[in-house]
């Protein structure tokens, strides 16, 4: 009898060794997901505030993975090959489509690289947080009103660009960097 006893009261305690085991292993995995959240959003946050920074002293870049004219429909690109840039007045614009039947003059890419000049520009941040920043740019290649919106907590980004000459105005999503972090590859300009 006291041997069935203790039987089960080791019987009881192995059980509640393995609970508390598997109750510390799932709290061990919870937390490991938690830190790992809270760190991507300290990435995050932290690539906003870069993307931000960079804005403000016009040294940045809107790396493309997504673009459509208007009406159109959207098409996948490479985000070192179709891009926004602004290196102090200098502003860029090349398109890389992987599509070859797009009508898109040849940059030694098989895109389109055109370039302007900042004329004027302006930032507003809307109630969501997030940061409006307008501008205007005018050159032999690009003559156009682009509006570019960097949403709050992250470096994610669109851009629309409304061509002065009648051409569809664009729209790109992708993500802005720091100019100096960037590692797109430019084109041949058009002009």
């Amino acid at each position: 009898m006291k041997k069935t006893i203790l039987l089960l009261f080791m019987s009881s305690v192995m059980c509640i060794s393995v609970y508390a085991q598997k109750q510390q292993q799932q709290s061990t995995a919870q937390e490991r997901r938690e830190i790992r959240k809270i760190e991507m959003q300290h990435a995050d946050s932290l690539a906003h505030q870069a993307a931000q920074r960079g804005i403000e002293q016009h040294s940045w870049v809107l790396e493309a993975n997504q673009i459509s004219h208007a009406g159109g429909e959207a098409v996948m690109t490479s985000p070192d090959m179709t891009f926004l840039s602004m290196n102090g007045l200098n502003v860029t614009l090349q398109v890389v489509a992987n599509n070859n039947g797009n009508g898109i003059n040849d940059n030694g890419l098989g895109g389109k690289t055109v370039t302007g000049k900042l004329q004027s520009d302006s930032q507003s941040l809307q109630k969501d947080g997030t940061l409006i920043y307008q501008f205007v740019v005018m050159g032999a290649g690009l003559q156009a009103s682009v509006q570019v919106s960097l949403y709050p907590g992250t470096n994610n980004a669109d851009a629309y660009v409304d061509y002065d000459n009648g051409a569809l105005p664009l729209s790109m999503s992708g993500v802005i960097v720091p100019y100096e972090n960037s590692g797109v590859v430019v084109g041949n300009p058009e002009y």
